[in-house]
């Protein structure tokens, strides 16, 4: 058997000068005339138009029609784990209980988080002066003849509206979620492993290097960050000038150089008269798991995301913090790496060209300490961070 969970987050709207409804009253007064053909999308965000008709309640024979776009989020996936601990605050001993007997069987159990956004720039409205049955019965026709398969009518109040459009979408949401569901169990996206949907987990795992290995060549991956980091690009293509003539023939080198700094960096490695097939620039890429695949070290600085992916596909880190980082936490973050043996940590102030290419040509003839190095990487891995920082505030908060 599934369950889904249906969640919605709205703002407060706040009306001046006008009647105050309770909501109730928008919710028992809206009826859904002609739904969507289609249920809402699972592995994307779906677009519906609505095209919502109500009494004007000042004016006697008049009826307004609002036409507009609502988008509904993708739907996320929440673990029977994580959910218990987001909805179990303040509930008794008998309900922890039970809360943990269906997690030993959450794999009966489907929560599915949905949300939606008001497209506002896509928003009209018209009066016109008719029996607001006339008005419905004419939209609808409207509607159906123009095919749109995520096409809603619905009749509701005049104030307040937007409550309506609430109404509408949880009725996509119990409409579509069997669909939804189904689609994601054929793609075993409920089957997890280390916290992590197993197709994803194993697609991170087996991810297909770009380029094919060479045995005689190591590659060296550098990252530079979306707006480049000059500091590393240039200290980088120096220590590339070093391997090249000492170590020619045995490296390759993908240096990510920002789009800033793309062009300075390739003309600075052309004017070194480096061997540019060897060699490849580009200011940014979004295929990282295939480019972590096809790479044996990385030059880097030691943010949190970096350091996260490194640790959980990435090859052998070489982090040289930012040294104005807040609270130089860059140097904390790559320092936890280091000393667990899971990376090589070289500051920038006193770093020259020559070491970075000296520790490079060393890694490159210690196969068995990089193998350590590659599993104290992983072992860093979290990939269940999100869960494990709930414990740490639910248990601070005790």
């Amino acid at each position: 058997m599934s369950y889904w969970k249906k969640w919605r987050e709205c703002g407060t709207i706040t009306r001046m000068s006008t009647p105050q409804f309770d909501f109730w009253y928008a919710v028992n007064n809206t009826q859904i005339v002609l739904m969507p053909k289609r249920h809402l999308e699972t592995f994307g965000n779906t677009l519906f138009h609505y095209h919502l008709i109500s009494e004007m309640m000042d004016e006697v024979g008049k009826v307004r029609i609002r036409t507009g776009r609502m988008q509904a989020l993708k739907p996320q996936i929440i673990t029977p784990n994580a959910y218990m601990k987001m909805v179990l605050e303040g509930f008794g001993d008998e309900a922890h209980k039970y809360a943990e007997w269906l997690k030993e069987h959450e794999a009966d159990m489907h929560i599915l988080r949905y949300g939606y956004t008001l497209k506002q720039e896509s928003f009209s409205e018209q009066i016109v002066t008719d029996s607001i049955e006339a008005v419905v019965e004419r939209v609808k026709k409207d509607v159906e003849v123009s095919g749109d398969g995520f096409g809603a009518v619905l009749k509701g109040v005049d104030k307040p509206w937007d409550v309506c459009l609430i109404r509408l979408f949880w009725h996509m949401v119990q409409t579509s979620a069997k669909a939804n569901i189904m689609e994601l169990a054929q793609r075993r996206m409920f089957e997890m492993k280390d916290g992590l949907p197993v197709p994803i987990r194993e697609e991170i795992a087996g991810r297909s290097a770009l380029w094919p290995p060479v045995p005689e060549k190591k590659t060296i991956l550098v990252m530079g960050g979306s707006q480049g980091a000059r500091a590393i690009n240039s200290l980088t293509v120096e220590a590339v000038q070093i391997l090249m003539q000492r170590q020619p023939r045995q490296w390759r080198v993908l240096h990510l150089a920002g789009r800033a700094e793309e062009e300075a960096v390739r003309q600075a490695y052309e004017d070194l008269s480096l061997p540019m097939k060897d060699i490849d620039v580009c200011g940014f890429m979004t295929d990282m798991g295939g480019i972590y695949a096809s790479s044996d070290f990385c030059i880097c600085r030691s943010g949190a995301s970096s350091c996260f992916e490194l640790a959980l596909c990435g090859p052998i880190p070489i982090f040289i913090p930012l040294p104005t980082a807040v609270r130089d936490h860059q140097t904390a973050n790559a320092k936890a790496f280091a000393d667990k043996g899971a990376a090589i940590l070289m500051p920038q102030k006193d770093l020259t060209a020559q070491q970075l290419a000296q520790k490079l040509m060393e890694l490159r003839q210690q196969e068995r300490a990089c193998n350590q190095m590659r599993d104290q990487l992983r072992a860093m891995a979290q990939p269940n961070a999100a869960a494990n920082l709930a414990d740490v505030v639910e248990k601070r908060d005790e």
